[in-house]
Formats: structure tokens, sequence, C-alpha cells
């Protein structure tokens, strides 16, 4: 003969007929007969015939050290994935992202420095190529100069060797012989020892303008 079965007026699990517990809450099984049938409320999944805030109390003293590890266990793996994803798809990019654009800025400051550089140096050359011309060319004006002073010196020279000749009562000719008419303009013949002063002259002052201004 089948066993008959009782609901618990607790949470209205069957049970049998001789029982005075319930096999699921310990409830008491006494008035079963005279408890209400149980409600179509569910909770987690089985009848809920008591109130919710108590049963959610039985059930977390329920909650058994295995649940916990899986929850635990759930809980990290879940916390690595969003670590992993975090790092691959929005830290790496962005770092990647930043340190692209900062290589890019320091290529780009580099660029500009080595441009400046080689302008100051163009600059700087082309100022002293400039120096030096003017150096060599005051040092030739200075040469004519005084290639052209030697010139009307001599011519001068000359003259009054002329007149102080003919003013002694000595025979024109003679002096004519003697203080011949020399050429007074820039372009005469000097001298030989003359000469080779203003050429070593001008030689000496044109090193000293290469040796000051130095081209590359």
């Amino acid at each position: 003969m089948p066993t008959e079965l009782v609901s618990c007026p607790a949470c209205g699990r069957k049970n049998a007929s001789d029982r005075t517990t319930c096999l699921s809450c310990s409830g008491s099984l006494a008035a079963s007969e005279e408890s209400p049938p149980p409600s179509e409320t569910q909770f987690m999944g089985e009848p809920m015939t008591e109130p919710l805030l108590e049963r959610v109390e039985r059930y977390i003293k329920n909650f058994t050290l295995e649940q916990a590890t899986k929850l635990a266990i759930l809980s990290s793996v879940l916390l690595v994935a969003f670590s992993v994803f975090y790092y691959l798809v929005i830290y790496m990019p962005h770092k990647e992202a930043a340190l692209l654009k900062l290589q890019k800025e320091e290529q780009v400051a580099k660029e500009l420095k080595e441009a400046q550089e080689k302008s100051a140096r163009e600059s700087e050359a082309a100022m002293n190529e400039a120096r030096l011309n003017m150096c060599l060319s005051d040092t030739r004006e200075d040469y004519e100069n005084n290639w052209a002073n030697s010139c009307k010196a001599g011519a001068e020279r000359q003259q009054r060797g002329l007149q102080d000749c003919l003013n002694s009562g000595l025979d024109r000719n003679y002096c004519s012989s003697v203080w011949r008419a020399a050429d007074g303009g820039p372009n005469c013949s000097l001298p030989r020892e003359t000469a080779r002063r203003w050429n070593d002259s001008l030689k000496e002052a044109k090193n000293e303008c290469y040796k000051k201004y130095p081209q590359r």
C-alpha cells in the first residue's frame, strides 16, 4: 500500500504522513491539514509560503562552502577576464598611441633642432665669408693706396731734385739727365725694393685675413 504524503505548511514539500517534521525546512507537520495551501509564489525555483526576508535568511544559512567556492572562482575568472580585456583592448592601444605620439613629437623636435643648427651654421659661414671678403678688400685698398703714394712721392722727389739742380746754376740738360721726370700716377713703376716691400706687405695682410676669418 503506497505511503500517504502530506505537504509541509511552511515550504510545501511532500513528506510521509508519519513524519512530524519536514525533510526540507525542518518545520512542524502537525498542523498540515489546517494550514492553507502553499502559495504559488516562487523563490529560487521552489514555492514560497513564508515571508521573503525569512526565506532569504534561510537560503543564506544553507549556502554551502562548495557554492561559495564556485562563486569565488567565478568572480576570479570574471575579474581576470575583465583585466585581460582592459589591458589588451583599452590600456595597450592607448599606451601604444601615446608612445607613437611621443616618438613623433621627439622626431619633429629633433628635425627642427637640426634645421635650426644647419641654418645657424650656414648663416655664420656666409657672415664669415663676407667678413673675409671685406678684409681682403680693405687690404687691397691699403696696398693700392701705398703704391700710389709711393709713386707720387717719387715723382715729387725727382721734381724737387731737378729744381734744386737748376737753382744751383747747373746746365738744364745735365740736371734733367740726373733728375729724370718720374711718373706720379697710381700705377707707376716703383724701385725694386719699394715694390717688394709693398708686395710682401700685401701678402702678409691677406694671410692675416685668412687666419682671422677661416673658411670651411
